[in-house]
């Protein structure tokens, strides 16, 4: 699923489960806490989907189909669960995607599998609408010509081998669309509860790209941005040949366009803007990028040539986008008209600071940069201590932030560090082959997981205290529930071939432990909260089949 975590691979977050194969080792679990709701060795996948919705896998019960899995939701005021989709496959190591914002879930091969969870409606796409004509597109194919309304209420995608017609809306209402005869769609992004689509026009005389506004609800056509040759936007926009090199077309978006936009600091709404990318008109060997304003209706040119990569902070209404071949970047915030360029290449992967005063760009086999809008400043990081960084996060209070750097170009081993919020006087925390890291809500605690060859240990760091000193939690541990400000829940001392351990609830505070079950092979906590009553789930399975193999629900303490 589409949802943060950690796992033995490192991954780090809240309000999720992860469900493996285990056993008991063959003895006596000890006392379980809570209720044993289901019974069976087959449940996988736990994860809480809204405040007290169960999801889960079991084997299927239609054996007819080739897929092994059902997928199930379960409303825990409702007596049992039902199947949300017949015939998955999230099964390790080849599962499917699975996309899940607000209500929807797209999961299947090529997103062709919906469900909504307010609804308890499914569709596939395939079966229903447009059976796939010709061979599987590429997987860089598939997400350009499928997106999703960032709130969750209403799916867009392109047809695979209909690439003139695209189903929107949600279970069980979705409506197809099919363009003109010639039409080709490339690309689609949502402005409000519309469609904007990246547009291909092929006569015998004439070929032209341009974007078009699709009302959802109408279907009219609006232009937004005229056609042109489409030698102008191939390549570039869209439209991408599956033999270019990563990172250089797909250049085609909405920067905030939600139906519920956060404003902008003074109460007005931020603009609705379309970002392209396409041949400069002014000089055919370059490419620029461009920002269409929806309310205003005008086209603005943006800064630099060559843009290849463009990132946006939603909450903080700032666009960043830039060249890898010019090495430039720049910024914009759409609210306060603050606008800046760094003389340094963009990405591929950013982190930006909660109070948009900062960003952070950062990848394999380069040294971070940091950009601060706040002060119109861009600072390459000490390479010695953000040299290749996989992963990065500023603290919920702005105040500090964390990445893992390789200490060698072999990525032999890292290290965690922390540091302020403007990515200074950074201090070592903890060095492994493995490393992952995430704040507490509240900031004051740094948890550390490794995930070295020979041990997956879990610890957490005082972020105030001087130097920083990792106290571990433990030295073999597996999945993980929770990661909070004062709970920390997670299966410990596992093992490795027989897949489960001892679920262990700590009071971080109070340096104490309490053990809720053994044999738990995967856990999962309803939200972000660490409430007195809040949902806990968690599965056995024992080596040998026993009647507490199966799923079970128990709650936070006091």
């Amino acid at each position: 699923m589409k949802r943060a975590g950690v796992g033995r691979t490192g991954r780090m977050g809240l309000a999720v489960a992860f469900i493996a194969m285990a056993c008991d080792g063959g003895g006596d679990p000890g006392p379980m806490w809570g209720q044993q709701v289901l019974a069976g060795r087959d449940v996988g996948n736990v994860f809480f989907w809204k405040d007290r919705t169960l999801a889960f896998t079991r084997d299927t019960i239609d054996t007819s189909q080739p897929e092994p899995q059902d997928f199930l939701v379960w409303p825990l005021a409702e007596p049992e669960p039902s199947i949300a989709l017949g015939g998955v496959d999230w099964t390790y190591p080849d599962r499917w995607p699975a996309w899940l914002v607000g209500d929807l879930l797209l999961t299947g091969t090529q997103y062709q599998r919906v469900y909504d969870v307010s609804s308890r409606q499914s569709a596939d796409l395939f079966r229903d609408y447009t059976p796939p004509a010709g061979a599987p597109p590429q997987l860089y194919e598939v997400l350009e010509t499928t997106t999703m309304r960032p709130d969750g209420r209403a799916f867009a995608k392109v047809m695979p081998g209909s690439d003139d017609t695209v189903v929107v809306g949600r279970p069980p209402d979705l409506r197809t669309f099919a363009m003109v005869s010639g039409t080709t769609i490339g690309a689609v992004t949502f402005a409000g509860s519309d469609l904007v689509m990246l547009v291909r026009r092929k006569t015998a005389d004439t070929d032209v790209i341009g974007i078009e506004r699709l009302d959802t609800s109408s279907g009219a056509l609006t232009q937004l941005v005229a056609p042109t040759p489409a030698i102008e936007w191939a390549g570039v926009a869209g439209f991408c040949e599956d033999d270019q090199t990563s990172g250089t077309c797909g250049f085609f978006g909405a920067v905030g366009c939600a139906l519920e936009e956060p404003a902008c600091p003074d109460g007005h709404t931020p603009p609705c803007l379309i970002v392209f990318a396409k041949v400069d008109p002014d000089d055919a060997t370059k490419t620029a990028a461009y920002a269409y304003d929806v309310a205003a209706g005008t086209t603005s040119k943006l800064a630099g040539a060559n843009a290849n990569r463009f990132a946006s902070d939603r909450r903080n209404h700032l666009l960043v986008w830039g060249s890898t071949v010019d090495q430039v970047t720049s910024y914009w915030n759409t609210c306060g008209d603050v606008r800046g360029t760094c003389e340094t290449w963009p990405g591929p992967m950013f982190a930006f600071r909660p109070d948009g005063g900062a960003f952070a760009m950062y990848g394999a086999q380069q040294t971070m940069r940091i950009v601060s809008v706040a002060e119109g400043t861009c600072v390459a990081a000490d390479p010695q201590k953000a040299f290749s960084i996989y992963s990065a996060q500023y603290s919920p209070r702005s105040d500090r932030m964390w990445w893992v750097s390789a200490n060698d170009s072999a990525e032999t081993s890292f290290n965690v560090w922390l540091a302020d919020g403007a990515g200074q006087s950074p201090v070592a925390v903890a060095t492994d082959s493995m490393l992952g890291a995430t704040f507490s809500r509240d900031g004051q605690r740094l948890f550390i997981s490794h995930n070295g060859e020979s041990s997956a240990a879990l610890g957490w760091a005082d972020v105030v205290a001087s130097p920083p000193v990792e106290h571990i939690l433990s030295t073999n541990r597996g999945d993980i529930g929770l990661l909070g400000n004062r709970w920390a829940l997670f299966v410990d001392h596992f093992n490795a071939q027989d897949g489960n351990g001892e679920l262990v609830l700590v009071d971080l505070a109070a340096d104490t432990r309490q053990s809720l079950a053994r044999a738990v092979t995967g856990v999962a906590i309803a939200g972000a909260t660490e409430a007195e009553g809040t949902d806990i789930a968690y599965a056995v399975r024992g080596r040998a089949a026993s009647s507490r193999d199966g799923l079970w629900l128990t709650t936070l303490p006091p």
